[in-house]
């Protein structure tokens, strides 16, 4: 699962990078770190999303492997392992 997430995860980034890139060569003499430029607010955007994406999945993969591993080593079914929230 590790894996997989860093894959996916990294290709986005690699794609996100190569937009960046060709609307930062479109003007090369534009500060690309300009505020007023659209494409500086598109990439916040873009990485305020992305982040929350990934950290949902994070998470929720988390929880899962935490789940499983419970199950197969211990045999400890969902409704035991909620009593410890009561």
């Amino acid at each position: 699962y590790v894996v997989i997430s860093s894959l996916i995860s990294a290709g986005v980034s690699y794609i996100a990078t190569a937009v960046q890139g060709f609307s930062i060569t479109s003007d090369p003499f534009q500060n690309p770190m300009d505020l007023g430029s659209p494409m500086v607010w598109i990439e916040y955007a873009f990485q305020i999303v992305y982040g929350a994406i990934n950290a949902m999945i994070l998470g929720a993969g988390q929880a899962a492997l935490y789940y499983e591993l419970r199950t197969v080593k211990e045999g400890v079914t969902s409704d035991e392992l909620a009593k410890v929230f009561d």
